[in-house]
C-alpha cells in the first residue's frame, strides 16, 4: 500500500464521539471525517473540527434518531413513533422495503442540512451502518447531481472503485478480539493495492452511545490508537496519508 485514506465516521453522534473525533483529527492521522446532520450534537461536532485541515463528508444516517423529513412523508423509513428504523431491522430483512422516493426526500434534506451547518457542500457522501439498495441508488444520484464523490461500501468484496482507483477497505470494529492498532498496521503491510481506506469510529463512550449504539468499547480503543505516538510514526513511515480530494 502506498496511499491511505483514514476516515472517522459519526461526528455529531454524541458529545463524547465529537470530542474523540476532534482529538483524533488533531493527532494527525485522520484526514477524512463523516458528519451526521440529523442528531442533536451535529453543530457542536462541526464547531470542534471546522478549522482543521480535514476532508468533510456527509455521513447519511437513516437508522438513528429523528429524520429531517416529516415522518408522515417517509413511512417506509420510520417506526410508529416517527423515529428511524434501527440498523438491526435492515440487516435482518430479506430485501429492501424502503421506498426510493421517500429515501430521496430524506437524503436531500440531510444534504441541505449539511450545507446549513457548514456553509458548503460535502466533499463526499456515504452511509451510516446500512446500505439498502434504494439508499445506494439515491446517494449515487445525488452525488452526480451536485458533483460530489460517492464512497461505496464493499458488501460482497473488500475493494471499491473511487474515481479511477481500486481501493481496498477495512472496517472490522465488531470482530471478536478487535485490536485497532494491529488491524491498521496489518492492513497497511499486507495489502497489495496501492490505495486503502481504513474506517474508524473514535470517541468517548457516553450515555448517548451506550443507549443507542452496539459499537462501544472499540470506539475508545480506536481513539487511543489514533493518538498513540508509536502508531502515528509507524503509519507515517509506511504510507502517504491522503483525503478523498486527493484522489
Amino acid at each position: 500500500m502506498k496511499y491511505l485514506l483514514l476516515r472517522a465516521d459519526d461526528l455529531g453522534y454524541s458529545p463524547g464521539i465529537n470530542q474523540g473525533i476532534a482529538e483524533s483529527v488533531k493527532c494527525g492521522l485522520v484526514k477524512n471525517v463523516g458528519l451526521m446532520v440529523n442528531v442533536p450534537s451535529s453543530k457542536d461536532g462541526y464547531e470542534l473540527i471546522k478549522n482543521e485541515d480535514v476532508c468533510l463528508g456527509l455521513h447519511v444516517n437513516i437508522t438513528v434518531g429523528t429524520p429531517l423529513t416529516d415522518p408522515s412523508l417517509i413511512p417506509s423509513l420510520v417506526d410508529q413513533n416517527g423515529l428511524f428504523i434501527c440498523s438491526k431491522a435492515y440487516r435482518t430483512r430479506a430485501f429492501d422495503t424502503s421506498k426510493r422516493k421517500e429515501m430521496a426526500l430524506e437524503v436531500q434534506a440531510q444534504y441541505e442540512e449539511f450545507i446549513a451547518i457548514t456553509g458548503r457542500k460535502p466533499n463526499y457522501i456515504e452511509s451510516h451502518a446500512v446500505y439498502p439498495k434504494n439508499l445506494v441508488y439515491v446517494m449515487k444520484e445525488l452525488s452526480k447531481k451536485y458533483d460530489i464523490l460517492f464512497s461505496p461500501f464493499p458488501i460482497h468484496d473488500t475493494t471499491i472503485r473511487i474515481k479511477n482507483h481500486d481501493v481496498v477497505v477495512s472496517m472490522n470494529p465488531m470482530r471478536d478480539g478487535y485490536n485497532p492498532k494491529q488491524e491498521l498496521l496489518n492492513f497497511i503491510n499486507s495489502s497489495q493495492e496501492d490505495y486503502g481506506l481504513f474506517v474508524v469510529h473514535p470517541g468517548y463512550v457516553d450515555g448517548v452511545v451506550l443507549h443507542n449504539s452496539s459499537l462501544t468499547v472499540p470506539r475508545d480503543l480506536e481513539r487511543e490508537m489514533l493518538c498513540d505516538k508509536r502508531v502515528i510514526q509507524d503509519v507515517q513511515n509506511a504510507v502517504q496519508l491522503i483525503s478523498y480530494t486527493d484522489l
